[in-house]
C-alpha cells in the first residue's frame, strides 16, 4: 500500500484539501458575526454549505461513475478556489451565502471523488485498511485546520487566514493535475438512457454506514461550527488547543484502529464510540474551565477516531466495483445531512438556551446511532466486491 504512487498522492491530495475546507469551517460563524450577523444567521451562513453539498451529492456520485473522475476533481478544485478567492473580500452577508454555497458544491464532488478514486487504486484485499488509512488524512485536515485557522486569525486577523486557506486551495489544484487519468479502473457505462430513480443515485447496501455516520456528524459539527462561541460565552480559554487535542487523539485511534477495520463489526464500534462521544457532550455542556475543554478534546478525539474507518470503509465495500462513487456519495450524503441539520438546528438552540445545554441535547443523536448499529450492524463485516 505504502508503495502504491496513486494512493499516496491521493492521500496528499485530500490532506490539503480538508486543510483549507476546516480552516473555514470552524471560522466561518464568528467571521459571519464580524460582518453584523447574529448567531441564527450565522449558522444558516454554515449550514448553507452542507444543503448545498447535499443537494450536489448524489449527481457527483452518479456522474463520478460514468466520467473522468479526475476532470470532476479538477471542476471541483476551481470552483472551491474561485468561492476562497471571494471570500477574501465579502463585506455583505448575502454575498457570503452565495459562496458558501458555491462552496458545498465543490465540497461535496470533492469529497464523493477522492474516496472513490482511493478505493480504486487498492486491489481488493486491502480496501479495508486502505480506505481507514485514507481517513486519516481526512481527519488530520478536518482536525488540525480549525487549529491553525484559530491561531493565524488571533495573530494576524480573519484577511491572513482566509488568504492561507485559499493558497492551500491553490495547492491542492497544482495537486490535481499530477493525478493520472488511468488512476482509476475503467467503469462500464450502462447503455441507453439512464433511468432516474432513488437508487440510481443513492446505493442502498451503503445506506446503514450512512446513517451512523449522519448521527454522529451532527456532533462533530456542533463542535467545528460552536465551539469558538462557547468558549467565549463561558469564558473558557484555549478553544483552540481542544483542536489540537483531539486531532492527535483521533490520529493515534485511527492509526491504531485502520488495520483493524476489516475485523470489527459496525454495531461494536458505534457502541464504544457512541459512549465517547456521550462522555464529551457531558463535559462540553457541564465543564467551565479549560482543563475540562482539553479533556473533551481527547475523549472525542478517540471516540470519532474509532467510528470513521469503519463507517467510511463499509460504504465502500459494501458497493460494487462499478457503484463505489454512489456509494461513497450515499456515505457523504448522510454526513451532509448531520452537518447541515445541526449548523440550523444548533445556531437557535445556542440562541434560545446557550451553548451548553446545546451540547447536552447531542446526547440524543449519540443515543440514536448506537440503537441503529445494534439493530441493524450486527453482522460479521462485508468481504471487499472486486
Amino acid at each position: 500500500m505504502w508503495k502504491n504512487r496513486n494512493f499516496l498522492l491521493i492521500c496528499l491530495l485530500n490532506i490539503v484539501s480538508w486543510l483549507s475546507l476546516y480552516m473555514l469551517n470552524t471560522t466561518i460563524v464568528p467571521y459571519a458575526k464580524t460582518l453584523g450577523a447574529a448567531t441564527s444567521v450565522a449558522g444558516i451562513v454554515s449550514g448553507l454549505y452542507f444543503v448545498a453539498s447535499f443537494g450536489t451529492r448524489p449527481f457527483s456520485g452518479v456522474l463520478g461513475d460514468r466520467f473522468s473522475r479526475k476532470k470532476l476533481f479538477l471542476f471541483s478544485s476551481v470552483l472551491l478556489a474561485v468561492a476562497g478567492l471571494g471570500l477574501i473580500f465579502v463585506k455583505h452577508i448575502w454575498l457570503l451565502l452565495v459562496l458558501r454555497a458555491l462552496q458545498g458544491v465543490g465540497y461535496s464532488i470533492t469529497t464523493t471523488i477522492a474516496m472513490a478514486l482511493a478505493a480504486d487504486t487498492l486491489p481488493a484485499d486491502q480496501i479495508g485498511a486502505g480506505i481507514g488509512y485514507f481517513g486519516l488524512t481526512t481527519v488530520i485536515g478536518q482536525m488540525a485546520g480549525p487549529a491553525m485557522a484559530l491561531a493565524i486569525q488571533e495573530r494576524w486577523g480573519y484577511p491572513v487566514m482566509l488568504a492561507v486557506s485559499l493558497l492551500l486551495r491553490l495547492a491542492a489544484l497544482a495537486l490535481t493535475f499530477t493525478l493520472p487519468e488511468n488512476a482509476a479502473r475503467p467503469r462500464p457505462r450502462a447503455s441507453g438512457r439512464p433511468r432516474l430513480s432513488l437508487w440510481s443515485i443513492v446505493e442502498r447496501r451503503s445506506l446503514l454506514p450512512a446513517g451512523v455516520g449522519m448521527l454522529f456528524s451532527t456532533l462533530n459539527s456542533a463542535i467545528s461550527a460552536f465551539l469558538v462561541v462557547h468558549a467565549e460565552a463561558y469564558q473558557i480559554p484555549g478553544a483552540g488547543m481542544f483542536f489540537t487535542v483531539s486531532t492527535l487523539t483521533m490520529f493515534l485511534a485511527r492509526s491504531l484502529c485502520s488495520r483493524l477495520t476489516d475485523r470489527r463489526s459496525l454495531a461494536a464500534t458505534a457502541l464504544f464510540s457512541g459512549c465517547l462521544c456521550i462522555a464529551t457532550m457531558l463535559l462540553l455542556g457541564l465543564g467551565r474551565s479549560q482543563t475540562t475543554l482539553l479533556l473533551a478534546g481527547a475523549v472525542f478525539g478517540v471516540g470519532y477516531g474509532t467510528l470513521l474507518p469503519v463507517t467510511q470503509a463499509r460504504s465502500v465495500q459494501l458497493a460494487p466495483p462499478e457503484r463505489r462513487s454512489l456509494g461513497s456519495s450515499t456515505y457523504y450524503i448522510g454526513i451532509d445531512i448531520g452537518f447541515s441539520l445541526s449548523n440550523l438546528v444548533c445556531g437557535r438552540l445556542v440562541d434560545c438556551v446557550g451553548s451548553g445545554p446545546m451540547y447536552l441535547l447531542l446526547i440524543l443523536p449519540a443515543l440514536g446511532a448506537m440503537s441503529l448499529a445494534l439493530w441493524k450492524g450486527r453482522g460479521a463485516p462485508p468481504q471487499s466486491q472486486e
